[in-house]
């Protein structure tokens, strides 16, 4: 079964304001082309697979991955267990542009249990908008990748306490967009905060205290004189437009 097309399935974070209660609310809405649904797209993958994708899709996460449990897929989708799994059978047999839609992985879990894990090939996720939701998994990611970029060592993740650390320290204080530019100021512009030789570079125990904080103000700081640069360059052109007016009338 193989559909032309690469289907086009979307994930769309996004936040808005209350003004009501004045916090940020978070939504992820999952997208399809309208097109190719009126083009027979859930006749040729069949409404029960077509069904069990989406549930599927709803777990996806930034990397095009999702693993929820058969029962999970069952309890979404209404159907049963056995039903779910021949569903995910046929999925996996399922063609789009050239693609396979899903494909399934077994993985071991810390426990020792086997764990189904489904790959979306043809997945986007539009996550361009720095006020999207961050998760503690995302901030600590966030900072791992900047660390080793600026120091060019890898960063050790003490997950249990990092992640709830990061989570109310950080996630809870701060607004998306706010913290992704904190803590890229923090890991790459760490040495203007700190000289100690004990600690030569950053820890997300320090991200989470005082760091956190002094690259806030660094953050301030920026913004103050790129607001100052646009001002500056909207006067220089109205300047321009104001000269060449002139020169016109001559």
């Amino acid at each position: 079964m193989a559909v032309e097309e690469l289907m086009k399935l979307k994930l769309e974070r996004q936040s808005s304001l209350d003004m009501v209660s004045g916090k940020y609310e978070n939504t992820i809405d999952l997208c399809l082309s309208v097109e190719q649904i009126k083009a027979g797209l859930i006749k040729q993958i069949g409404c029960r697979n077509f069904s069990v994708l989406l549930a599927i899709a709803s777990h996806l996460n930034e990397q095009r991955v999702a693993f929820p449990n058969v029962s999970t897929i069952a309890e979404i989708t209404g159907l049963s267990a056995p039903t779910v799994i021949n569903a995910i059978q046929q999925l996996e047999e399922v063609t789009v542009g050239g693609n396979a839609i899903i494909r399934k992985d077994k993985i071991k879990t810390s426990t020792g249990h086997t764990k189904s894990i489904y790959h979306f090939v043809g997945a986007e996720i539009d996550a361009d908008d720095p006020n999207i939701e961050l998760t503690a998994k995302e901030v600590i990611e966030l900072f791992c990748k900047y660390y080793e970029e600026t120091f060019e060592l890898p960063y050790t993740v003490s997950w249990a306490r990092d992640t709830s650390m990061v989570k109310s320290k950080l996630v809870d204080k701060y607004e998306p967009a706010q913290l992704r530019e904190i803590v890229r100021i923090a890991v790459t512009k760490y040495a203007t905060f700190s000289n100690s030789p004990q600690y030569p570079t950053p820890t997300l125990g320090m991200l989470c205290t005082w760091l956190a904080n002094k690259a806030a103000g660094v953050l301030v700081q920026e913004k103050e004189k790129e607001q100052a640069y646009q001002t500056k360059v909207a006067y220089a052109e109205k300047v321009a437009a104001i000269d060449s007016a002139a020169l016109l009338d001559m």
